[in-house]
């Protein structure tokens, strides 16, 4: 498992990327709706760090432009949320 991978020391980053199949139901209209999705196909991912037994920081990059729109579409997923109540 990923749990299992994440606590040996000394591993690398651990990147999972999930197809997800939205089948023809209301919740899943829901969700392409949302991501303006016309295909039955979402992409997921996950990103695991691996344990650090010694205390010390590690530093890893990020692709700033992509994390300021990924922030911006959140923010706006949770202002969409709010509005409906």
């Amino acid at each position: 498992t990923a749990k299992d991978y994440l606590s040996v020391e000394g591993r690398k980053p651990l990147l999972v990327i999930h197809p997800v199949y939205l089948r023809d139901n209301p919740k899943h209209k829901e969700i392409q709706d949302r991501f303006n999705c016309d295909d039955n196909y979402l992409l997921g991912f996950a990103v695991g760090f691996p344990k650090s037994g010694d205390g010390i920081m590690v530093k890893y990059k990020v692709n700033q432009r992509k994390f300021e729109e990924m922030q911006q579409e959140r923010e706006e997923m949770e202002d969409d949320e709010y509005d409906e109540d």
